[in-house]
């Protein structure tokens, strides 16, 4: 063969003719087989799981392998054709809707490998710092994924073993069994890094696979033993930020199905387990309180005996019909249950404790108009409510075999109670469907006659008035589909049209007890039917609100059941529900309740739990009593709440409630809010604070606030600068400077620390305005720096994005050597010069987002500029607040305020546990110090023991600079020592694992006892922040300062000297205790 000659030509058949008299043979190679019957051009095939079910046990098994292929393809990171991913996902769909052999249900449960496949994949790019044992905080699983592509042949080096574990079991789907260096390894980390690039099809079909299994177990799947399958589910909910909140819903709702749900159904069938047995023999009638706790059960367990309806045994219809009446008006439990026969009508009558009468009957559909003639005919004779007793409803329970139009069948009722006065306050009539939710139509009296109430949307009017629904009166609403018990409606205001809502109420069933074992049951009910309630609203926004516009959704949940929880439970209820209200535009989640006293067996009156969410992130709990006014209309401040929430911003005078805070005891906190002086020329604060929140004319908004704390009971005040993003995204204008000049001024003035919590796009750009911004933003410097040079203090708390202008500022607050403020970052902060459009438009290096441009995880924190990492913009308050509890001076007071402390003067800290999980052989902090165990005290210790033993046990400690990449050899602590705050210094006493790139003239560990040149940084920044503040005590156990031609050229020398400069300036007293060897330059 010649080099060019043609060897094969790879052609489609349409182009043969053009080619025809090509020499050479030809080989036709048609279209392989589809095991699946999925049809690529559209073609016949299995439409759903049933047509599978059909085959030779053998193709079945055949096509399931193929679907787990396929599936796999997409998972790993493979090419593939979307249509076709679609289709397949269509097909697992079809499992909840399908009767599934036990064969075919069996074949489906390997599925489960693969969301484990995905599972091992997705973990691997998470970007949430992770702590080590010893109180270190590392780099995320994907900046260490990076680092490892980065050295995949050096093997890795930098790298922990923990890291190289789950790396090496995600190569294992890719079929590498090995981290050496090769081909086949460069293939599959390649295709790992694909499988980011469409995550939406991949999550799709994640989905598809989590709800085929969830329907499994409906048809016997082996799955509930399986702890592989448990872990997986657990952490695909756990990685919501990174997997999307439909796919943690989705796993969430798969582990309630699979492992949850059949240990709740089964201890609800246990009540009435014994009689459903002698049932299944002969119908004979239930006890009233198996009734009861028939009406508490799930609906698939409570269709055991609903089912009895569509039978022709007139006694087991009647058993049927009790069972509805129970249940249409449970938790009350009809006081009397009595069976009426009137020529040939068969009815019941109960007697509930407010003394109502309701009267329930069953019918077909055809004969539904001649049996509510029947009753009220009855009704008016005296034969069912005889003497004073008046019926209060008529229930019509009909056996709906076909699903015939509900409108045609309450127009006959209508028409047949139109002849005669409707002889109850209602009659409603519910077809009940088998495997479909049961529908009710309600007639009334009306000035006509009787008519039908439209109002209830096809809800029974128990339920309705059991959930609040009168409560949404004054919206004009939508039904929406929803799950058993979960009641779903698209609302716009009456009074103004463009105030529209989603709202998600919902009802959890179950008897009242004082057991333990069904209190836990109540509060998994619970959980499950929040999160179906979460899912269900999340799938409404996604199919009615595309572009995010309702922000002020509402969830109401009544718990029918009395529960016994105390304040600590419901807190951790809510902490641990919180992830699932993400993204989901939420106003306030509103749970009604009855708590329940175990001891006193008694139950209290309901209140309401309102659950608000003030950042967007966290969630919040106020008691109250059960409100049933009808829902105002949002007000002007709301729609601008809304508007800031639609941004993705949290709304200033929002973040004002969330940080004036305050613990209950003393002075309420406050917020005085201060603008420009109009009469003025220069920047000059005045008190607005008479002014309605949200009537800012600028997009910064400040004033101060006071928070009481247990050391400042009177108030910790301080001045609050916040952003209002509604405004031209935070924009900076002269307006806007001005105002923050002023805010300086003001704290510098009364010698208060100023608190900033920044979103802007930097500098205004715009046609009316040009380089007037640039000197504001000037002006704005230049006052940063001369009040943080006079001692000043400014704190910032990053939440969102700052670019240009902006990020300077947070530079000159709190970055610079001479700054004493904290710097506290969210995970979807950053700090920016440029925004990555712009970067990308310019021709500059840019990254996916300006989270990974300037964020914490990647950027702020390894680098030592953001000092404290916050979940969210609630936490990041709790973190400033914990801060200045350390830190925090009242003006005209010499340092911060002593803690008083229960931890006493003489305690020896030689007997404190030492913690095994390191590994270093010491059982107590002594030993350390003890000549026996520790010769010439050269064994390495971790130095976090030594300070957790050292500090007052009752006063907490803060880590600062925590993160920061290369100066894990320094620790940083704010903390309480005799009650006095205290900066508290420890100089790490083992060997550090260095994470990342490490050059060849470096040392391959951080050592123990030795400062490099950004620990030595970070102990000359911990000094200078403490300075003219607080003591600093520093724990010594130090060789001296590395000295490798590394260390040299990364400024050992100039930042060792820092610390020198640092410790001559110190004011204050500096206490210094060398608790093992020292020596060398150090000294």
């Amino acid at each position: 063969v010649a080099a060019g000659d043609v060897l094969v030509v790879i052609e489609p058949e349409t182009e043969r003719a053009a080619d025809e008299g090509a020499a050479g043979s030809r080989l036709t190679v048609g279209p392989d087989a589809d095991p699946l019957g999925v049809d690529a051009a559209g073609g016949a095939g299995a439409s759903d799981l049933s047509a599978l079910d059909a085959r030779e046990a053998s193709e079945r098994r055949a096509a399931i392998t193929a679907l787990r292929e396929e599936i796999r393809t997409v998972l790993l990171g493979y090419d593939a054709d979307p249509d076709r991913a679609r289709r397949l996902a269509a097909l697992l769909d079809s499992a909840d809707g399908c009767t599934l052999s036990t064969a075919l249900a069996g074949d489906l449960t390997a599925l489960k490998h693969e969301i484990i496949v995905f599972a091992d994949l997705e973990q691997l790019f998470l970007t949430a710092p992770r702590s080590a044992a010893g109180g270190q905080v590392g780099p995320s699983n994907a900046a260490r994924l990076r680092g490892y592509v980065r050295r995949m042949r050096a093997g890795g080096a930098g790298t922990g073993e923990d890291f190289r574990a789950l790396l090496r079991a995600a190569l294992g789907h890719y079929g590498v069994t090995s981290l050496d260096h090769g081909d086949s390894l460069e293939r599959a980390l390649l295709r790992l890094f694909a499988t980011q690039t469409v995550p939406d099809l991949r999550r799709q079909l994640v989905r598809a696979v989590l709800r085929c299994l969830a329907a499994l177990p409906r048809a016997e799947g082996p799955l509930a033993d399986d702890a592989a399958l448990a872990d997986a589910l657990a952490r695909i909910a756990a990685m919501r930020a990174l997997v999307s909140d439909a796919l943690a819903d989705t796993a969430i709702e798969a582990h309630a199905v699979i492992f949850e749900s059949p240990t709740l159904e089964q201890r609800a069938e246990l009540a009435a387990a014994s009689w459903l047995v002698r049932a299944a023999a002969g119908a004979s009638p239930p006890p009233q309180t198996v009734l009861v706790d028939l009406a508490a059960t799930p609906r698939h367990v409570f269709d055991r005996v609903g089912r009895w309806l569509f039978e022709t045994d007139a006694h087991r219809r009647n058993i049927a019909l009790s069972a509805y009446l129970f249940r249409r008006f449970a938790p009350d439990e009809p006081v009397a249950l009595t069976a009426i026969r009137s020529g040939s009508l068969h009815a019941q009558r109960i007697d509930l404790p407010d003394g109502r009468v309701v009267i329930g009957v069953t019918s077909t559909v055809a004969s539904v108009a001649r049996t509510v003639k029947r009753v009220g005919r009855a009704i008016a004779a005296g034969e069912i409510a005889a003497g004073r007793s008046t019926v209060h409803a008529i229930e019509v329970v009909v056996a709906d075999e076909d699903g015939q139009d509900p409108d045609a069948i309450v127009a006959r009722v209508v028409q047949a109670l139109g002849a005669t006065a409707l002889p109850a306050e209602r009659c409603t009539v519910s077809l009940c469907r088998r495997g479909d939710e049961d529908a009710h139509r309600t007639v009334v009296r009306g000035s006509a006659g009787a008519c039908e109430d439209a109002s209830l949307l096809g809800m029974h009017p128990e339920i309705a008035a059991r959930i609040g629904f009168a409560r949404l009166g004054s919206f004009v609403l939508e039904r929406l589909s929803g799950a058993d018990g979960v009641y779903c409606f698209w609302g716009r205001s009456r009074a103004v049209p463009e105030d529209e809502r989603l709202f998600v109420l919902a009802e959890v069933r179950g008897r009242t007890s004082d057991e333990a074992d069904d209190a836990a049951v109540h509060i998994a009910g619970f959980e499950r039917l929040f999160h179906q309630a979460t899912s269900a609203l999340r799938a409404l926004r996604s199919a009615r609100d595309p572009r995010r516009r309702l922000h002020w959704n509402r969830i109401t949940i009544v718990v029918g059941p009395a529960v016994a929880l105390d304040a600590p439970a419901l807190e951790e209820i809510a902490q641990r529900l919180a992830p699932a209200t993400r993204h989901l535009g939420l106003e306030k989640v509103v749970v009604r309740l009855r708590l329940r006293d175990r001891v006193r067996r008694t139950t209290a009156e309901p209140v309401e739990l309102v659950v608000s969410d003030l950042t967007g992130s966290r969630m919040e709990i106020a008691i109250r009593q059960p409100e049933t006014a009808p829902l105002e209309p949002a007000t002007d401040y709301e729609r601008k709440v809304v508007e800031a929430r639609r941004r993705g911003h949290v709304y200033p005078y929002e973040i004002v409630r969330m940080v004036a805070g305050g613990n209950g005891a003393g002075p309420a906190a406050t917020f005085e809010e201060y603008d420009l002086d109009p009469g003025r020329a220069e920047p000059r604060a005045v008190c607005v604070a008479d002014r309605p929140h949200g009537q800012n004319a600028a997009a910064v908004v400040f004033g101060i606030v006071s928070t009481p704390t247990d050391k400042v009971p009177e108030g910790m005040r301080r001045v609050l600068i916040l952003s209002d993003p509604t405004r031209g995204m935070g924009a900076l204008g002269a307006p806007e400077c001005d105002r923050i000049v002023a805010a300086i001024d003001l704290a510098e003035r009364l010698g208060l620390p100023v608190e900033w919590i920044p979103i802007s796009s930097g500098a205004r750009i715009a046609m009316d305005s040009g380089t007037e911004n640039l000197d504001a933003t000037a002006r704005v410097a230049r006052r940063i720096i001369t009040f943080t040079e006079r001692g000043g203090v400014i704190h910032l708390i990053v939440y969102g994005v700052n670019v240009g202008a902006q990020s300077y500022w947070d530079a000159l607050a709190t970055m610079i050597s001479h700054t004493r403020g904290a710097l506290v970052m969210t995970p979807d902060a950053s700090m920016v010069l440029t925004g990555r459009a712009a970067l990308e438009a310019s021709g500059g290096v840019a990254a996916e987002d300006e989270v990974a441009i300037g964020g914490f995880e990647r950027i702020m924190g390894p680098n030592g500029e953001a000092q404290y990492y916050a979940g969210d913009l609630a936490a990041a308050v709790r973190t400033l607040a914990e801060h200045y509890r350390y830190a925090y001076v009242v003006p005209g007071e010499a340092g911060p305020r002593l803690h008083r402390t229960t931890d006493p003067l003489t305690r020896d800290i030689t007997t404190w546990p030492y913690p095994a999980e390191h590994g270093h052989g010491f059982a107590t902090v002594g030993e350390i110090f003890d000549d026996a165990t520790n010769p010439g005290r050269k064994r390495p210790f971790a130095m976090r023991a030594v300070m957790q033993a050292l500090i007052d046990q009752d006063g907490g400690h803060l880590e600062r600079w925590r993160p920061w990449a290369g100066a894990e050899t320094a620790i940083v602590w704010d903390a309480h020592l005799g009650g006095f705050p205290i900066c508290l210094i420890g100089i790490e006493s083992h060997n550090v694992a260095r994470e990342g790139y490490r050059p060849l003239d470096g040392p391959a560990a951080w050592s123990g006892g030795t400062l490099f040149p950004l620990s030595s940084k970070k102990v000359a920044r911990a000094l200078n922040a403490a300075s003219g503040n607080r003591p600093a005590v520093i724990l010594a156990n130090l060789s001296g300062f590395d000295g490798s031609p590394e260390s040299l050229r990364r400024l050992q020398l100039e930042h060792g000297a820092e610390i020198a400069r640092a410790v001559v300036n110190f004011d204050g007293p500096l206490l210094f205790l060398v608790v093992s060897r020292y020596h060398g330059g150090a000294y």
